[in-house]
């Protein structure tokens, strides 16, 4: 079995894994290293039209397929780059990026630029005009250049990086890729002065280049050239090597679950061209390594993930996705356009200017390539039409495509802008311009349905006032009201005179002491809209001057908030535990001095987010500062530190858990959100059976019924129009799949997986099947504790004492089940078909339905059929005749031409049911067919039909 460090291996390049030979230990600075290389770029001609295709045709399942076909052409590529000596540095959608570095191979330049363009004609030998079972045909164009070139790794960022490569080679094999035709091979005059005499090629004069290209027919001598060495890597070293990995990869890496990391996922990407950065700008290494610094932080600090950096003959583009494990969230899209707008304006302050795209929609999401190297990527139409917004975007716009405008108008303003045809899309794309100083109040009606939470808080509130202090740990899941709940309570303690504070964990800062307060002490000290680090530090100094001790002291604040304040005689000298007791001492003071006029809330959200000093400062002001009110809201089920749960035992701390609404708070809801007096029962069953307490998931249902049509309001009465007779018929919003997906992603890899493969045993299904499909097989024994963390988490439960499970919630099994690729589904149903085969091969009859839904969703359309032909048999003797009618219509959907004798059989079986449901017309058609197919004819009297 591979180990994690062989798995990981293929997902970087060689340049990436030599640096950790000496030193496994992670990067803790940018590495740089310059050398010569052959640079060589492929270019799938044909990608887009297939890309087209998959989509029209497939649906959902086109992404997938497409990749499928991408990863069988690029991994034959891959293996002649690699058999040829060839190191892959990057995929870039439907490109590669190669590298033949002289320090691989101690070999001249001369050496290295021969291998890479014998790889080259080769590759257009054997790849070039290569049909797929689409009878679409797929080409190359390939470039070649050659030269000093520097690989660098930029970003840092949480210890994440990018590997980089500039240098002359790389722009001019970006070009000569585009001077290629479809099977060409292109290359720099400097690959031609090396290789002359062994070339057969022409020239080609680009006007605004001093040397010419040169198009390759032949290469006059052959060499034998070998593989890369893998580097000699300690097992240590895949803590380094993760640093380069998608998050997405590395959890389930770290689980043995290779297999598993595709899925099927909504998502919203971001794609940016920046302006004014070129191979030829000075001093480029040190402007890469500020821009990557400078976008992660952006789009950290939102939690999203950065997908590619990429600089070539178009540019330096920047592309992020949010929707991706480990970190997802309901309110992606609009994540993405805060995300887009704090980019932009780093990216102006950095002296450039930008052009940005974003849209969302589903995607398959997993590696590509093969098990020699490989990246994860995204594939799909999303992010086409995302790289087609940044194209037509003006300079320093922000545009967004009509599925991310459909979440974010709740938001902010949106100006749409005209449609326009766009390549790969056969109708005018909706165009949409978001606004960002023109923001939505979103604090209406917040809290309804959480009265009860909010008269608590008041409560606590008026006892602070009174002198006392209280500190509250305010919990919940996603979508159940927190923020709405703070609002207000902010609201409130305002207009009751209290100081209020505001703070917030955040993902990016997690390790960094004291962040959760460095919003409380901006506003302490006034300096929140202060750009300027040195004003901020004078600002500071200022205000503390009236306190020389703590003046003295201020130093130990640069590590909290951006400042530079100058270390002094005695903050110099203090290290390890005295300067932490030294910095929690002056905070505390800092707190207060501002409380002593008039009590204090102080509300920290995204808690779970907050590093343990933060959350040993909140403990020690809820011992020792009186009138102090402070709310710490965090998600429920996040593992909190040891500083949290000695917060808990504390006799002043209170904790409210925001729990699910009631059926009756449903119904109060459903009649403030459609503006109704009375609303009817069937709509509240309805909404709370799906919902089930959820606010967000009750907020998006009502809105998805009112606009779907689905209610109708007579004289202030809201029911039900008749089209809906089952709760399952209502479409789910996709905000609520997001918000559920959101929950499983923070889920152990171990436990996603068994939801996954139970969801595809169904709604309920047997602990023994899912023990003896589980696709790990070294965890079969563990399969009992992971159902056993899932009842605890409220996603499945026990219904019977035979050990038969069942999904909580409809939409839990159908988020899980749908995450899945779809090869992943259909090797599971195919595993349960057989699984059940083997288990009640004495009798199979009691599913026999269950066998053919199973085989059929397996492609297995065969043994389908003559399980759907059992069911219905095993119908008719137990007087089922609706579902003979039902089971023989799904065998007809899979096979048309059907053989006489089947046929025969079919309409007997067909005849009767419809004889016996009283579908007379149908039965006599049936009876008919038989005869007909017999030569008889169909008796004229109903004496002919008694005699028979």
């Amino acid at each position: 079995m591979p180990t994690l460090l062989d798995a990981l291996i293929s997902y970087v390049p060689w340049l990436v894994a030599k640096q950790f030979v000496d030193d496994p230990s992670p990067l803790s600075e940018a590495h740089t290293e310059q050398f010569e290389a052959a640079v060589f770029f492929a270019d799938i001609s044909g990608f887009s039209k297939l890309a087209k295709h998959l989509s029209s045709q497939e649906g959902l399942q086109g992404p997938e397929h497409l990749t499928v076909m991408l990863n069988r052409y690029f991994g034959a590529l891959i293996d002649l780059i690699w058999q040829h000596g060839g190191d892959v540095v990057k995929f870039a959608g439907d490109a590669i990026y190669a590298v033949w570095p002289t320090i691989a191979h101690q070999e001249t330049l001369q050496t290295v630029s021969h291998a890479a363009v014998q790889c080259a004609l080769i590759t257009q030998k054997q790849l070039k005009n290569y049909t797929l079972e689409t009878g679409h045909i797929l080409s190359l164009r390939i470039g070649v250049a050659a030269g000093h070139v520097t690989a660098t790794s930029v970003g840092g960022i949480l210890k994440r990086w990018e590997l980089l490569l500039v240098g002359h080679p790389i722009g001019q094999v970006n070009t000569a890729s585009t001077l290629a035709s479809k099977g060409e091979v292109v290359v720099s005059d400097a690959v031609y002065q090396l290789l002359k005499s062994d070339l057969v090629a022409e020239p080609i004069h680009v006007p605004e280049e001093e040397q010419p290209f040169w198009r390759v027919s032949e290469l006059l001598k052959q060499k034998t050239f070998f593989p890369i060495a893998q580097p000699n890597l300690a097992p240590e070293a895949s803590r380094a090597l993760s640093g380069f990995v998608a998050g997405a990869i590395t959890s389930r890496l770290n689980a043995n679950q290779d297999e598993w990391v595709a899925e099927n996922r909504r998502v919203s990407i971001i794609f940016i061209q920046l302006s004014g950065i070129t191979q030829t700008t000075s001093d480029l290494i040190e402007h890469m390594h500020k821009v990557m610094r400078s976008m992660q932080l952006g789009l950290y600090h939102h939690e999203g993930s950065v997908r590619q950096f990429i600089i070539d003959d178009k540019g330096t583009i920047f592309i992020a996705v949010f929707g991706i494990p480990p970190l997802t969230h309901e309110d992606d899209p609009l994540r993405a356009v805060k995300a887009a707008y704090e980019l932009r304006q780093k990216i102006n302050e950095l002296g450039y200017s930008c052009k940005v795209g974003i849209s969302t929609g589903l995607a398959f999401c997993g590696p590509v390539g093969n098990r020699i190297r490989r990246e994860y990527a995204i594939v799909g139409d999303v992010v086409i039409l995302a790289a087609r917004l940044m194209g037509i975007a003006p300079p320093n716009t922000i545009l967004c495509d009509f599925a991310t405008y459909q979440y974010i108008r709740n938001y902010m303003r949106v100006s749409e802008q005209p449609a326009l045809p766009l390549k790969g899309f056969d109708e005018p794309v909706r165009i949409f311009l978001p606004i960002f100083d023109e923001i939505i109040d979103q604090n209406h009606d917040e809290v309804l349905g959480r009265e009860d939470e909010i008269a608590q808080l008041e409560n606590i509130l008026r006892e602070v006032k009174d002198g006392e202090s209280k500190a509250v740990l305010l919990s919940g899941d996603d979508g159940s009201g927190k923020s709405g709940v703070l609002e207000t309570l902010m609201r409130s303690a305002r207009h009751q005179g209290f100081r209020v504070l505001f703070g917030k964990g955040e993902f990016v800062d997690r390790a960094s002491p004291y962040h959760g307060w460095s919003g409380p002490l901006s506003a302490i000290f006034e300096v929140s809209n202060l750009s300027k680090t040195r004003s901020r530090s004078l600002t500071i100094l200022a205000k503390l001057a009236i306190e020389p001790q703590l003046a003295r002291l201020a130093p130990l604040l640069n590590s909290i908030l951006p400042l530079d304040i100058p270390e002094n005689d005695e903050t110099n000298a203090m290290t390890g535990e005295i300067r932490a007791e030294n910095t929690r001492w002056l905070l505390m003071q800092i707190l207060s001095l501002h409380s002593r006029d008039r009590p204090m809330l102080i509300v920290l959200d995204d808690a779970h987010w907050m590093d343990s000093a933060s959350w040993a400062l909140a403990r020690t002001v809820a011992q020792r500062m009186p009138s102090v009110m402070m709310v710490l809201s965090f998600r429920s089920g996040n593992k909190l530190p040891n500083e949290a749960l000695q917060l808990r035992t504390l006799p002043q701390t209170i904790e409210i858990e925001l729990q699910p609404l009631s059926r009756e708070q449903t119904a109060k809801l459903i009649a403030r959100r459609l503006d109704a007096s009375t609303v009817s029962e069937r709509i509240t069953d309805i909404v709370f059976a799906k919902a089930h307490g959820n606010l967000l998931f009750t907020d998006q249902l009502i809105y998805a019924m009112r606009d779907g049509g689905y209610i109708e309001n007579v004289n202030g009465h809201c029911r039900l129009r008749a089209e809906i007779k089952t709760p399952d018929e209502l479409a789910i919003p996709s905000t609520l799949r997001d918000v559920m997906t959101a929950r499983i992603d923070r889920l152990p890899p171990n436990l996603q997986l068994t939801l996954k493969v139970a969801s595809v045993i169904g709604e309920s299904f047997l602990y023994q099947t899912l023990q003896d499909i589980f696709p790990i097989a070294d965890e079969r024994h563990q399969v009992d504790v992971y159902l056993e963390d899932l009842q605890a988490l409220d996603l499945v439960e026990r219904v019977s004492s035979e050990d038969i499970f069942q999904f909580k919630q409809r939409l839990v099994r159908d988020v899980a089940y749908d995450l899945m690729a779809f090869a992943q589904r259909k090797e599971l149903h195919l595993e349960i078909a057989k699984w059940f085969e083997r288990n009640y091969v004495y009798d199979l009859s009691p599913f026999y339905a269950l066998l053919a839904y199973h085989w059929q969703q397996g492609g297995n359309n065969k043994l389908a059929i003559d399980y759907y032909e059992k069911a219905a048999q095993k119908a008719r003797y137990d007087g089922a005749y609706a579902e003979v009618i039902d089971f023989l219509e799904q065998a007809e959907m899979l096979e048309q031409n059907i053989n006489s004798t089947r046929r025969l059989r079919w309409s007997e079986l067909l005849g009767e049911a419809h004889w016996g449901i009283g579908n007379l017309d149908d039965s006599e058609f049936e009876f008919k067919e038989i005869l007909k197919n017999l030569g008889l004819a169909w008796p004229q009297s109903v004496r002919a039909v008694y005699l028979g």
